[in-house]
């Protein structure tokens, strides 16, 4: 991914997590953003949704998947997600997981996560891992 296209995945993150949900911005960024792969959505050339995939131990984590408040109703989210997953999958990583928060599980489960252990918090939010296994 180019340089101006991850920052403009870090202006969507920017924009859901730190204006929407209050997350602090020092928070929001992360040692894995530098290996990444970072996804962005675009609706008419402007970028709406985005989300990222990293490989930990022969695992795939996606992450940091954010859809603009007023085009949560197009499925980005959906579309965003399957890509990273079917680019998980094209890595040869099985077992794909990822930290929820709860209020949004459902939507992880409709791509076929399920969650895995108790709720936690991560940057004062309440998550639950998630996991999903390719055949």
């Amino acid at each position: 991914m180019m340089p101006e296209e991850r920052e403009k995945a870090f202006k969507i993150r920017e924009i859901v997590f730190v204006d929407e949900q209050g997350f602090l911005l020092e928070q929001e960024r992360d040692e894995y953003d530098d290996c990444a792969i970072h996804v962005v959505g675009y609706e008419k050339e402007i970028p709406v949704a985005c989300g990222r995939l990293v490989g930990i131990d022969g695992k795939a984590k996606l992450g940091r998947i954010a859809v603009l408040k007023e085009k949560r109703s197009n499925k980005y989210g959906f579309k965003i997600c399957g890509f990273l997953i079917d680019k998980a999958v094209e890595m040869g990583l099985k077992e794909i997981y990822l930290h929820s928060q709860v209020g949004v599980t459902g939507f992880y489960k409709k791509l076929g996560f399920r969650e895995h252990g108790g709720i936690f918090l991560e940057e004062d939010a309440e998550h639950i891992k998630m996991v999903r296994i390719e055949p």
